[in-house]
């Protein structure tokens, strides 16, 4: 067991878990089933701290448990992370001297040198100073496991600083095996709205956790706990005051019996209860708390007091030099100060050669006895004493300034803060001293102006939506905003609405911002590139129309940041078309440019271009830029860019045919970006695309659905939720409902002229076209894609994708009255299919080939309908596996021979049936679900889910999706 919890013999009175019984069963519970992660949440005095405490004791009980505790404070250091290395310091006098931690430890050695010879390669130890907050998670996670059985407790995270509370975030969502984590926090101390980690975080549900909120005790509690310490004579009498004076927290209720223990101790005798509410009510309004720590000081001498005061303005707990500074005391007066404070449990040492108070409550009753003069003098003292340290803390200096009501210096000092917590990755606090500056009257028109600008800045790059809209609004409602900065917030504003929530109407807003910023060129520029994004309401015309006015009004302009948008935008048009000299020119793009917003936007470009080459179906040559996307926005420079980057990197691992587990990998990219709307489509589109090869219906057309209402803002989005819609429909047996779904997308697709996209329409369209006996409509839809088609190889143009899109409605146009030629339709496209990497459309494509031959080649489309169904196999597509196989073998159950013949030939491995039901059973299907999917009996399907069960060594169905991972990954 660690040292920093109280043992037996701390002096200190341990009253019983009165009225926390349960709250205290559950949380032993919880961590005696790790990795366990337990949140308690509860107001000042309501007794977290405590209940951490003998949760602790009942496990140690049982078993021998490191326990290592950090704690937030309100104010915070220039130190990120510093709540997890105060938990960690020390932690390498628990390690066996021989213990070598994995290399992903090094990245702490930042903060805690004394890690490095533990560290089995320090090689790893990052170069920069901050590292980000996947990888200090990672470090915390890997160090506790070296300690397991271990359990790391975080104290008042509602003061954790933004990357501590990210960091606790991912620990929290993975947390280490056999470790715990617990969690204290208070609510209300909670930004507006905002939850104490993310509003996705959800406990882990294969490990133990629990969620405890701690409210007020009952008066029948309070009774006990009366009795219990003082007897039972008068104790509800006594009780009844103490909880109309406490309200029932526990703290509160707790020191008013301290008190009364030590006066027995005094007079020699317990207080009958009419004598204590008499003395209670003599001490008049305040309460008890607060009479409680005023009888502790009385004995102190001036230098003691002194050093409260002190305390009590400083606000967090500190060293000994800085409070003897504050308090305007020599050396030893401080010292002296400081045991009688101790000596009088007035003060605590909270952390090694740290000192305060033991809770919140006592400071604020401290701090609002003190004469105003006196507060004003010791904020002042603060002050110089906080400048004179290196770094200087700006955060808390600001605090003290205007503490001390000094609105003069305030602003200037609060604006240094603000620039520090953002240089730090703590937005929150940035955020709320940027807009304490702005609520003030009478600020600086200038200051006021760069304040709105930093905000929306910080808003850029967030990756809550939500807020982030939220206080560009509010900015923009403030009449006193210059213009100039009004046009640049809602240029912001607009970027955000279309980035990354999909919503059109931001273009709206990004020309109204044009309008106000036309008196300033450059920034004018920096919105107009904006626009070509807009392909709902604007012709290819007029969007290169924007880049030309954004051109003209450069000219004879020297604005390499108005140049490097302005090219960017020209670029991502260029690469949407097909035209590879937009390849080329993005690699001689410079990389390391020293001004940020050419900088910038050669990141916007490389994530552009690359989003384009997926679109056109230049996979690897996308890869490459999005890769080196995420690469150069890493470590918090750009998170929503990065975001972006990774999102399509999925993308492009499941167009790849790593489907294994992708509806997991989503929600982890969900859970580490929380509040990004622009994952919703694509993780539906990919999402609802593999349930349909499963045949889950009603599972696909839920994530397909969603599209409707969240899109990314451009007209791809759209295009390939139509054709993904469309298909569910046309396999569900209602064409007229997918010809009616693809109507609106082919005007869109038509207004905006997006032929050299492979969004999956056109193959769709043709299919219920024909399917509800509209051949002309198929012919001529056909006939205007060949058409672009060729109009792009005459120009040089390259879109694979369109491509083999266009050779897949030809097949299915002409299935019928030229199978030869619908089967070399077809073929053509499954060499494209098969050369980009994307073996999906590949095996569907085989399997439309295969049919278009059947009736003249019965064995030849036999077998490429089991070419077809083997990689639709190895995908996990399911249900279009077995729809190959019932084709190619006929009769109601479809079953193929091979896999009849599995005991005998497959040994111990998993015939390709066995796998497909395997592969079922890992998505939760019941038997009956697996059998209509395999087109197999109820009964068929039970023999071979015995058989697949026995074969991974499982003997439950929940473990066949790790089994078959297990067997994946080696």
């Amino acid at each position: 067991m660690a040292e920093n919890i109280p043992s037996e013999e701390d002096s200190t009175p341990h009253f019983g878990m009165i009225g926390r019984e349960q709250e205290l069963h559950t949380a032993v519970a919880a961590l005696q089933r790790p990795p366990a992660v337990v949140l308690v949440e509860g107001e000042a005095g309501s007794g977290k701290t405590r209940l951490v405490q003998e949760v602790m004791r009942a496990l140690n009980r049982t078993t021998q448990v490191q326990v290592l505790l950090g704690h937030c404070t309100p104010l915070r250091e220039p130190l990120p992370y510093e709540p997890l290395v105060r938990g960690l310091r020390g932690v390498t006098r628990l390690l066996p001297q021989t213990t070598l931690l994995p290399p992903e430890a090094a990245v702490l050695s930042t903060f805690l040198p004394e890690l490095d010879g533990h560290v089995a390669d320090r090689a790893h130890r990052p170069h920069r100073d901050e590292p980000h907050r996947d990888l200090v998670a990672e470090a915390v996670r890997v160090v506790l496991e070296a300690l397991k059985p271990a359990i790391l407790i975080i104290e008042d995270v509602h003061w954790a600083d933004e990357p501590t509370r990210e960091a606790l975030f991912l620990l929290a969502s993975k947390p280490p095996a056999e470790c715990g984590l617990v969690l204290t926090y208070r609510e209300d101390d909670l930004n507006a709205g905002q939850p104490v980690l993310s509003s996705s975080y959800r406990l882990p549900v294969a490990s133990g956790g629990a969620e405890i909120r701690l409210g007020p005790l009952s008066e029948p509690d309070i009774t006990r706990l009366v009795a219990q310490e003082l007897g039972p004579r008068g104790a509800e009498a006594l009780a009844h005051e103490l909880f109309k004076r406490s309200a029932g927290i526990p703290l509160v209720a707790e020191e008013d019996l301290i008190t009364l223990i030590e006066r027995r101790k005094v007079v020699g005798q317990a207080p009958d209860g009419a004598a204590v509410q008499v003395a209670l009510r003599e001490k008049g309004v305040p309460r008890a708390l607060r009479e409680a720590i005023f009888e502790r000081m009385e004995p102190l001498s001036a230098a003691g007091l002194a050093v409260v005061e002190a305390a009590a303005v400083v606000e967090v707990a500190s060293e000994q030099t800085l409070l003897t500074q504050v308090a305007g005391l020599s050396p030893a007066e401080g010292t002296r100060g400081l045991i009688e404070a101790l000596k009088a449990k007035v003060l605590c040492e909270a952390s090694p050669a740290r000192y305060g108070f033991r809770h919140v409550l006592a400071r604020q009753a401290v701090y609002a006895n003190m004469l105003g003069p006196v507060r004003d003098m010791l904020h002042g003292e603060a002050v110089r004493a906080l400048e004179a340290c290196d770094p200087p803390p700006l955060v808390q200096i600001a605090h003290h300034i205007w503490a001390r009501g000094d609105t003069k210096n305030w602003p200037k000092a609060a604006e240094a803060a603000a620039r520090q917590a953002v240089a730090l990755g703590d937005d929150a606090t940035a955020s709320s001293l940027l807009h304490q500056i702005l609520d003030q009257s009478g600020t600086d028109p200038a200051m006021r102006s760069e304040a709105a600008l930093a905000l929306a800045e910080i808003a850029h790059k967030a990756t809550d939506y939500t807020r982030s809209v939220t206080i560009l609004r509010r900015l923009l409602a403030d009449p006193r905003l210059p213009e100039l900065t009004r046009g640049r917030v809602r240029a912001t504003l607009a970027t955000l609405m279309v980035n990354q929530a999909g919503d059109i109407t931001g273009y709206r807003e990004m020309e109204r911002a044009i309008t106000e910023l036309m008196p300033w060129p450059r920034c004018a520029v920096l919105s107009m590139v904006g626009m070509v994004l807009d392909e709902h309401t604007q012709t290819p015309d007029q969007i290169t129309g924007w880049l030309d006015k954004a051109d003209a009004l450069l000219e004879g302009d020297d604005f390499a940041a108005g140049e490097a948008a302005v090219l960017s935008a020209r670029l991502s048009v260029q690469a949407g078309l097909g035209d590879s000299a937009a390849w080329d020119a993005v690699a001689a793009l410079p990389r390391g440019s020293a001004d940020p917003e050419v900088h910038r936007q050669m990141l916007i470009t490389l994530y552009n271009v690359g989003l384009s080459g997926i679109r056109s179906g230049l996979d690897e040559r996308a890869r490459g830029l999005i890769e080196e996307c995420a690469r150069l926005t890493e470590g918090g420079t750009n998170p929503s860019l990065e975001f972006y980057a990774r999102t399509q990197l999925l993308r492009l691992d499941w167009l790849g045919g790593h489907w294994a587990g992708v509806e997991g990998r989503f929600s982890e990219l969900a859970f580490r970006y929380p509040g990004m709307a622009m994952i919703a489509p694509i993780q539906g589109l990919v999402c609802g695309t593999t349930a349909a090869a499963r045949g889950e219906w009603s599972k696909a057309l839920e994530w397909f659905e969603a599209l409707v209402e969240g899109r990314e803002g451009e007209v791809t989005g759209d295009l390939e939720g139509a054709a993904a819609r469309a298909s569910v429909q046309l396999a569900s047996g209602d064409p007229a409902r997918a010809w009616a779904t693809v109507q609106p997308a082919l005007e869109l697709l038509r207004h905006s002229e997006a032929w050299a996209r492979g969004c999956g329409l056109l193959p769709v369209a043709v299919r219920a076209a024909m399917a509800c006996g509209d051949d002309a409509d198929g012919a001529r839809l056909v006939d205007e894609a060949i058409k672009a088609q060729h109009e792009r190889t005459a120009r040089g143009f390259l879109a694979p994708a369109a491509d083999a899109e266009v050779s897949t409605a030809c097949g299915h146009l002409q299935a019928s009255n030229d199978p030869q030629a619908s089967a070399a339709h077809f073929g053509d496209a499954e060499q494209v299919w098969r050369k980009m990497g994307r073996p999906y459309p590949r095996a569907q494509v085989m399997e439309a080939r295969a049919r278009a031959v059947a009736e003249a080649s019965p064995e030849l489309a036999k077998e490429g309908l089991n070419a077809a169904a083997d990689l639709f196999v190895q995908l996990g597509a399911t249900y279009d596996a077995a729809r190959c196989r019932r084709t190619a073998h006929g009769g109601p159950t479809g079953s193929v021979r091979s896999s009849v013949r599995g005991r005998r030939g497959y040994g111990g491995q998993l015939s390709p049936r066995e796998i497909e039901v395997a592969q079922l059973l890992a998505t939760g299907a019941s038997n009956k679900e697996i059998a209509e999917v395999l087109f197999l009996s109820v009964r068929t399907v039970e023999h071979h889910v015995a058989r697949a069960l026995s074969k991974l060594g499982v003997t439950e169905r929940s473990a066949v999706g790790g089994a078959l991972q297990a067997r994946s990954d080696g």
